[in-house]
């Protein structure tokens, strides 16, 4: 901007005139040398062709002084009586007009064409310029991205130094933000009055700073967002001017102020929509936790309550009879401690207060302590140990690592036919110490192999396997903690492997 408008201000180019004069000296010295061998139409026409030569080199004013020194030079030194005004055949003065006339024209539209030409590169250029920015404005993701690849794209186009100011609705944080230079108190007044333009028509007006810059409010169809301004570089800041910029050009800033607030709009409504997906989807968590835990913690509560109320109301009841209701009692107390456990490292998890207390733990003792915890569970189901000795020592959490060990051995347990294994590995790979719990049973289907580890989610089961859906994601919570991954898979001829993988030694 600051450069064509420099251009179109600056003193007028003597040198193009004395390039014309000097055109016509040159024309005029091959005219006489030609004189006596071509009519004096041709010579016309030589100077003709300066005058189109002078207009498309040099613009309007030199053609015109280019058309009349050629009627000058050609009368005084072409035309009888040589070397005076005046003319022995009148015939003369037509063909004097007809060079004027035609130096007039020819060089007209040829500074029209001119002209259209640089207006068509002009405006190859600014579509150039529109379309970079918006391809480069379509990617970004957040108003502070938008804002970063505008700044580029303004700078190249206008020649300035750039800034955009972004209202508080509309920056990061929700705190007014400045992307670029930083205004005076002279220019913020006018980014102010920018910033207070009502929206609607001629809302994008441009305006112009007290000292060498312009400013164009961003506008939305309710609101303005924020505003994008120019300032001329190398110029004093204090420094007055009246320099006016070109029209296409403003139309251009103006244009490129609407493609930024555009896509600050879109970046606005993505946010809000994902805010709003969140949202929903935090609803239907917390109607599947509350359905889930409501269901969960009133059945073993029902069966607890109801064998000790059947033990303590009937006082004969036999002593066989008796001992079943307090060992089903029993059980339903230690599966609502499981779950009140499981929902309260969920929390942990959730809220990432998971904090570990990592020792030196040897292998054969974290499985073995893993085996005795879920004996009960185990009923004499075989177990298959392949733990190799000589497994170095792992940095973990010995409490949450048992506590996934065991979990995934009570699943195994749950979901094995009775007279089948269930194996349990141990190796080291690569300084990372690599644990598996496989069972023969009845699998995981393949599209939920992922999904095991999502909270609350169950695999559709026969009504004989009950759970939270809370078991896997714990685990998967408390490895990745540790800097690990867990994984499940199907076995070849049946059955489920569960893979946990922890470094060997803390990191960071």
């Amino acid at each position: 901007m600051y450069c064509m408008r420099r251009k179109s201000l600056r003193a007028i180019r003597w040198g193009d005139y004395v390039k014309s004069v000097a055109l016509i000296a040159a024309v005029s010295i091959l005219g006489s040398l030609l004189e006596h061998s071509i009519a004096a139409a041709n010579i016309v026409m030589l100077y003709i062709l300066v005058v189109v030569v002078t207009a498309v080199r040099w613009g309007k004013g030199p053609s015109i002084l280019a058309a009349a020194l050629s009627v000058l030079v050609f009368d005084v030194f072409f035309v009888p009586p040589h070397f005076s005004l005046n003319v022995a055949d009148y015939q003369y003065l037509i063909a004097f007009a007809t060079l004027f006339m035609v130096g007039l024209v020819v060089s007209t539209l040829t500074v029209r064409t001119r002209d259209q030409a640089d207006a068509a590169r002009k405006s190859e250029a600014q579509t150039a310029a529109l379309y970079s920015l918006s391809r480069d404005l379509a990617g970004a993701a957040d108003s502070g991205t938008v804002c970063l690849a505008a700044l580029p794209h303004l700078r190249q186009a206008f020649g300035a130094e750039p800034a955009i100011l972004l209202s508080a609705g509309s920056a990061p944080h929700g705190k007014a933000a400045h992307f670029g230079f930083r205004p005076t108190e002279k220019e913020a007044s006018t980014l102010k009055a920018a910033m207070g333009t009502p929206p609607g028509p001629g809302a994008g007006r441009v305006l112009t700073f007290p000292t060498s810059g312009y400013c164009v409010p961003m506008t939305t169809r309710t609101s303005v967002i924020g505003v994008v301004a120019l300032r001329a570089p190398g110029t004093e800041q204090t420094q007055e001017t009246d320099r006016a910029a070109a029209p296409e050009q403003l139309r251009l800033l103006e244009t490129c102020a609407n493609l930024i607030a555009s896509t600050l709009d879109r970046v606005r409504l993505a946010e809000e929509a994902g805010q709003a997906r969140v949202l929903r989807e935090t609803e239907k968590l917390q109607t599947a936790f509350l359905n889930s835990v409501s269901h969960d913690l009133r059945t073993p509560l029902v069966s607890v309550t109801g064998s000790l109320s059947s033990v303590l109301q009937d006082t004969e009841m036999e002593e066989e009879s008796r001992k079943a209701l307090l060992e089903t009692a029993y059980e339903q107390s230690c599966r609502l401690n499981r779950l009140v456990s499981d929902l309260l490292d969920m929390a942990r998890v959730d809220a990432g207060a998971l904090r570990l207390r990592r020792v030196p733990a040897d292998v054969s003792d974290l499985i073995g302590a893993a085996i005795r915890q879920t004996e009960d569970a185990l009923g004499g189901l075989p177990l298959n140990l392949d733990v190799p000795e000589g497994l170095p020592e792992a940095s973990v959490d010995f409490s949450l690592m048992l506590r996934v060990l065991a979990n995934l051995l009570d699943n195994a347990v749950r979901y094995s036919p009775a007279g089948t294994k269930v194996d349990v590995r141990a190796r080291v790979k690569e300084g990372r110490l690599e644990l598996s719990v496989a069972d023969r049973g009845i699998g995981i289907p393949a599209g939920d192999l992922e999904q095991v580890f999502n909270k609350f989610y169950r695999v559709r089961r026969p009504q004989t396997h009950k759970g939270t859906g809370l078991g896997l994601s714990v685990c998967k919570g408390i490895v990745e903690a540790h800097g690990g991954t867990i994984s499940a898979a199907n076995r070849d001829g049946g059955g489920t492997v569960v893979t946990v993988t922890v470094p060997l030694e803390a990191k960071g």
